[in-house]
């Protein structure tokens, strides 16, 4: 009879570690999709500035010739 209230502590355990682990899995998630927001603006820009260095160096040899 002692040992009969152990299955239910356990499950409580369980059950609120669970539920931890959701949270925490939420906030990565969040996390993630942030960090993959600003990656995107990041090459956004890194392509923009490629598209400028070209363009000045397709100038440059304009003038040049």
């Amino acid at each position: 009879m002692g040992n009969s209230t152990l299955p239910t502590v356990s499950d409580k355990l369980n059950i609120i570690a669970c539920i931890n682990n959701r949270k925490l899995i939420a906030a990565l998630s969040r996390e993630l999709k942030e960090k993959d927001l600003e990656i995107q603006k990041l090459r956004q820009t890194v392509t923009a500035l490629e598209n400028k260095l070209n363009e000045f160096s397709s100038q440059g040899k304009k003038q040049q010739i």
